[in-house]
């Protein structure tokens, strides 16, 4: 008589249990956005109007350890151009960088067609990662910038106000390859999103 097929050999269920467990943890990952100061009228722009011509500046103002500060800037440039892309109701000629210590200020314009100003200064763009209690690894990007902006159509009111976006959570880790598109979704949420959206 023939051998009976022998039954197929189990596969372990832990490796698959764990995998189904991180999957769905990296799920609960979420946007937080804070804000401290004036905040800039939101949003500074809609689409369907006329584009608002715009002046960008930024400078970078790391702590004094940070980690590859030139690759940090390349993610910085480049972020700004894609929210600059991005953004079809805002008109900016070009992306300027300012590297002197004073703070800008921006002079109110009665000129009818001066163009609205907008500093960027960044002081944080970058992973983070915990290990430990109460969670095993919670990770994520943050971006911190400090943002100055006077648009002469709103009148004299000139905003400043510094924003905290953070993108994470349990078992998510991220390294620097989405610090550009992080780096827009934090402008775009902080002057094209409407406040009961952000």
């Amino acid at each position: 008589p023939s051998n009976p097929p022998r039954p197929a050999p189990a596969r372990p269920l832990l490796p698959a249990l764990l995998a189904l467990i991180v999957a769905a943890l990296a799920g609960c990952a979420s946007t937080q956005v804070e804000w401290a100061g004036t905040a800039p009228p939101a949003p500074v722009c809609r689409a369907g109007e006329a584009p608002l011509p715009m002046r960008l500046q930024w400078r970078p103002r790391w702590r004094a350890d940070q980690k590859e500060p030139e690759r940090r800037e390349a993610a910085v440039r480049e972020g700004l151009q894609r929210f600059v892309a991005g953004a079809a109701c805002l008109s900016v000629a070009a992306i300027e960088r300012w590297d002197d210590d004073e703070v800008p200020v921006a002079t109110p314009s009665t000129a009818p067609n001066a163009p609205a100003r907008l500093w960027i200064e960044v002081t944080e763009l970058g992973p983070v990662l915990k290990v430990g209690s109460p969670t095993v690894v919670e990770g994520g990007t943050e971006v911190r910038l400090r943002l100055v902006f006077h648009d002469p159509r709103r009148g004299p009111t000139v905003s400043r106000t510094e924003v905290h976006w953070r993108h994470g959570g349990p078992f998510v880790v991220r390294g620097v390859a989405t610090l550009a598109d992080d780096l827009a979704d934090a402008l775009v949420r902080s002057l094209l999103t409407a406040p009961s959206t952000r």
